[in-house]
Protein backbone atom coordinates (compact mmCIF):
# COMPACT_ATOMS: atom_id res chain seq x y z
CA UNK A 1 0.00 0.00 0.00
CA UNK A 2 1.26 3.64 -1.14
CA UNK A 3 1.88 6.30 2.08
CA UNK A 4 -0.53 9.00 1.75
CA UNK A 5 1.03 12.44 0.86
CA UNK A 6 4.23 11.66 -1.22
CA UNK A 7 6.44 14.37 -2.81
CA UNK A 8 6.77 14.82 -6.60
CA UNK A 9 8.93 16.69 -8.90
CA UNK A 10 7.13 19.43 -11.15
CA UNK A 11 8.99 20.25 -14.04
CA UNK A 12 8.16 24.22 -14.90
CA UNK A 13 9.28 26.41 -17.07
CA UNK A 14 12.48 28.45 -16.85
CA UNK A 15 12.76 30.91 -14.33
CA UNK A 16 8.92 30.07 -13.57
CA UNK A 17 9.40 28.26 -10.34
CA UNK A 18 7.98 30.57 -7.92
CA UNK A 19 5.02 31.35 -10.22
CA UNK A 20 4.12 27.49 -10.54
CA UNK A 21 4.63 27.28 -6.83
CA UNK A 22 2.37 30.57 -6.32
CA UNK A 23 -0.04 29.17 -8.39
CA UNK A 24 0.12 25.23 -6.73
CA UNK A 25 -0.34 26.38 -3.47
CA UNK A 26 -3.87 28.52 -4.65
CA UNK A 27 -5.08 25.13 -6.13
CA UNK A 28 -4.17 23.66 -2.47
CA UNK A 29 -1.32 22.04 -3.04
CA UNK A 30 1.04 21.88 -0.89
CA UNK A 31 4.94 23.19 -2.65
CA UNK A 32 8.41 22.90 -1.56
CA UNK A 33 10.43 25.47 -3.93
CA UNK A 34 14.30 24.72 -2.66
CA UNK A 35 16.78 27.80 -3.14
CA UNK A 36 20.21 28.78 -2.23
CA UNK A 37 22.35 32.02 -2.23
CA UNK A 38 24.72 32.44 -4.41
CA UNK A 39 26.75 36.05 -4.55
CA UNK A 40 26.96 37.69 -8.08
CA UNK A 41 28.00 41.39 -8.80
CA UNK A 42 25.61 44.00 -10.08
CA UNK A 43 26.40 47.37 -10.60
CA UNK A 44 30.07 47.13 -9.66
CA UNK A 45 28.69 45.58 -6.18
CA UNK A 46 28.73 42.45 -4.64
CA UNK A 47 24.84 41.18 -3.97
CA UNK A 48 23.20 37.45 -2.61
CA UNK A 49 20.56 36.94 -4.94
CA UNK A 50 18.41 33.80 -3.89
CA UNK A 51 18.28 31.31 -7.09
CA UNK A 52 16.86 27.59 -7.61
CA UNK A 53 18.83 24.83 -6.08
CA UNK A 54 16.96 22.46 -9.22
CA UNK A 55 16.80 24.75 -11.99
CA UNK A 56 12.98 24.47 -13.54
CA UNK A 57 11.95 22.34 -10.84
CA UNK A 58 10.13 22.52 -8.06
CA UNK A 59 8.42 19.57 -5.54
CA UNK A 60 4.43 19.10 -4.74
CA UNK A 61 2.81 16.72 -1.82
CA UNK A 62 0.15 14.56 -2.65
CA UNK A 63 -1.31 10.97 -2.57
CA UNK A 64 -1.51 10.22 -6.38
CA UNK A 65 -4.22 7.14 -5.66
CA UNK A 66 -6.52 9.93 -4.37
CA UNK A 67 -5.79 13.40 -5.15
CA UNK A 68 -6.64 14.84 -8.42
CA UNK A 69 -3.04 15.60 -9.81
CA UNK A 70 -3.91 16.08 -13.60
CA UNK A 71 -4.74 19.82 -13.14
CA UNK A 72 -1.26 20.23 -12.29
CA UNK A 73 -0.14 20.01 -15.96
CA UNK A 74 -2.45 23.12 -16.72
CA UNK A 75 -1.08 25.35 -14.01
CA UNK A 76 0.95 28.45 -14.72
CA UNK A 77 4.38 28.17 -15.26
CA UNK A 78 4.27 24.62 -15.02
CA UNK A 79 5.53 22.11 -17.70
CA UNK A 80 4.33 18.99 -16.37
CA UNK A 81 4.32 16.64 -13.34
CA UNK A 82 7.35 14.23 -13.72
CA UNK A 83 5.47 10.71 -14.40
CA UNK A 84 6.91 7.28 -13.63
CA UNK A 85 4.63 5.39 -16.23
CA UNK A 86 1.02 6.77 -16.08
CA UNK A 87 0.83 7.90 -12.37
CA UNK A 88 3.22 10.70 -10.86
CA UNK A 89 6.76 9.33 -9.78
CA UNK A 90 7.03 9.78 -6.08
CA UNK A 91 10.23 10.72 -4.45
CA UNK A 92 12.23 8.84 -1.76
CA UNK A 93 10.50 8.92 1.70
CA UNK A 94 11.89 11.64 3.38
CA UNK A 95 14.24 13.29 0.56
CA UNK A 96 12.43 16.40 0.89
CA UNK A 97 12.71 16.21 4.81
CA UNK A 98 16.33 15.84 4.44
CA UNK A 99 16.76 18.39 1.93
CA UNK A 100 15.07 21.30 3.85
CA UNK A 101 16.41 20.19 6.93
CA UNK A 102 19.95 20.44 5.19
CA UNK A 103 18.90 24.25 3.53
CA UNK A 104 17.92 24.82 6.92
CA UNK A 105 21.17 24.54 8.70
CA UNK A 106 23.03 26.01 5.89
CA UNK A 107 25.99 28.48 7.09
CA UNK A 108 28.11 30.88 4.82
CA UNK A 109 29.85 29.09 2.28
CA UNK A 110 33.52 29.37 3.08
CA UNK A 111 35.72 29.64 0.22
CA UNK A 112 38.33 26.52 -0.21
CA UNK A 113 40.18 24.95 -3.00
CA UNK A 114 39.71 21.65 -4.44
CA UNK A 115 40.73 19.34 -6.97
CA UNK A 116 39.76 20.00 -10.21
CA UNK A 117 37.14 17.23 -11.34
CA UNK A 118 37.89 15.96 -15.06
CA UNK A 119 35.48 16.26 -17.48
CA UNK A 120 33.13 12.88 -17.52
CA UNK A 121 34.26 12.20 -13.98
CA UNK A 122 32.35 9.43 -12.31
CA UNK A 123 31.10 10.92 -8.75
CA UNK A 124 29.83 9.87 -5.63
CA UNK A 125 28.03 12.13 -3.69
CA UNK A 126 29.42 11.76 0.32
CA UNK A 127 27.13 14.05 2.36
CA UNK A 128 23.38 15.78 1.99
CA UNK A 129 20.25 14.51 0.70
CA UNK A 130 22.03 12.38 -2.11
CA UNK A 131 24.52 10.90 0.02
CA UNK A 132 25.74 7.53 -2.05
CA UNK A 133 24.23 8.18 -5.27
CA UNK A 134 26.29 7.86 -7.96
CA UNK A 135 26.56 10.53 -10.98
CA UNK A 136 28.92 12.18 -13.73
CA UNK A 137 30.70 15.08 -13.28
CA UNK A 138 29.33 17.96 -15.82
CA UNK A 139 30.87 21.17 -15.01
CA UNK A 140 31.00 23.66 -12.48
CA UNK A 141 28.49 26.29 -12.24
CA UNK A 142 30.28 28.43 -9.69
CA UNK A 143 33.42 28.62 -7.52
CA UNK A 144 31.83 26.24 -4.87
CA UNK A 145 29.22 24.15 -7.27
CA UNK A 146 29.35 21.51 -9.39
CA UNK A 147 26.54 20.14 -11.97
CA UNK A 148 26.18 16.38 -11.60
CA UNK A 149 24.11 13.90 -13.52
CA UNK A 150 22.65 11.85 -11.04
CA UNK A 151 20.66 8.81 -11.59
CA UNK A 152 17.25 9.83 -10.31
CA UNK A 153 13.46 9.65 -11.10
CA UNK A 154 14.17 6.82 -13.59
CA UNK A 155 16.56 8.66 -15.32
CA UNK A 156 19.56 11.59 -15.32
CA UNK A 157 19.23 14.72 -13.51
CA UNK A 158 21.31 17.65 -13.52
CA UNK A 159 21.64 18.62 -10.13
CA UNK A 160 23.37 21.35 -8.60
CA UNK A 161 25.40 20.52 -5.57
CA UNK A 162 28.27 21.76 -3.25
CA UNK A 163 31.98 20.89 -4.37
CA UNK A 164 32.70 19.46 -0.84
CA UNK A 165 29.99 16.73 -1.07
CA UNK A 166 31.36 14.93 -3.95
CA UNK A 167 34.42 12.90 -4.56
CA UNK A 168 36.15 11.46 -7.69
CA UNK A 169 36.19 7.42 -8.16
CA UNK A 170 39.04 6.34 -9.41
CA UNK A 171 38.34 3.77 -11.81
Amino acid sequence: MLEQNRWSAVYTHPNKELLASFHLQRQGYQTFFPVISKRVKHARKLIDRKISLFPCYIFVQLDPMNDRWSPINGTIGVRNLVMSGNRPALLPNGFVESLGNELAGKREVVSKQYPPLEADAVIKVQDGPFKGLVGQFETMTGECRVRVLLEFLGGKVPVDIDRALVSSIVA
